[in-house]
């Protein structure tokens, strides 16, 4: 049941499982968010951009594919906002399993390290076979893969600013060299880097 008492509004994430790095048992069960100033502002800056986008955005391919950058880039700093904790709560770790929160924001504090399973196996108490099988079960595949798409994802924001180099870029989010990250990004998201900076208004 659902009653709305006053002037109510409504944000609906619908994100399709195995494309934002997103751990999958965040969504296993309603919880609930505060939507505090800085989530309030983000959903409203990417409200507004895409009201403007209904008229401006109409069946050009270059179109498209500047639509196809804004749902992205949209989805990906929702995301990273509910993890971050833009006011999660209940987010607490199942019994014997993984606070899938604090490892998603600890993996993203350190994106630009290399990924020691065995001690991020320690770090949460686990032997590493033991925390292999519990992060498949939080996050919906391995831990190399989460954190390539969580590197991926992150550079979306980063490659808004206008400062940052696509090398710097690569180097701040765990990739050897732009080559490497130009690759991986241009594989996951159908455009290479430069590109999709290049669509930004």
């Amino acid at each position: 049941d659902y009653a709305g008492l006053g002037e109510n509004r409504q944000l609906v994430l619908d994100l399709p499982a195995a494309t934002l790095a997103v751990p999958e048992r965040l969504f296993d069960r309603a919880r609930a968010v505060v939507v505090d100033a800085p989530f309030t502002e983000l959903v409203q800056r990417i409200a507004s951009h895409a009201a403007q986008g209904v008229d401006d955005t109409h069946d050009a391919p270059a179109d498209d594919l500047d639509v196809r950058r804004f749902h992205w880039d949209a989805a990906a700093r929702l995301g990273a906002a509910l993890i971050a904790g833009a006011g999660m709560q209940g987010a607490e770790a199942p019994a014997a399993g993984l606070d899938f929160a604090r490892i998603d924001r600890w993996l993203r504090a350190h994106l630009s390290e290399p990924l020691r399973i065995a001690d991020l196996a320690a770090h949460c108490g686990f032997g590493m076979r033991r925390f292999h099988q519990l992060f498949i079960d939080a996050f919906g595949e391995t831990p190399h893969r989460y954190l390539q798409r969580l590197r991926l994802d992150t550079s979306l924001t980063l490659l808004a600013d206008p400062r940052l180099s696509l090398a710097d870029i690569a180097l701040d989010i765990g990739f050897g060299d732009q080559s490497a990250y130009t690759h991986a990004f241009t594989r996951r998201f159908g455009l290479a880097p430069g590109q999709w900076r290049a669509l930004r208004h």
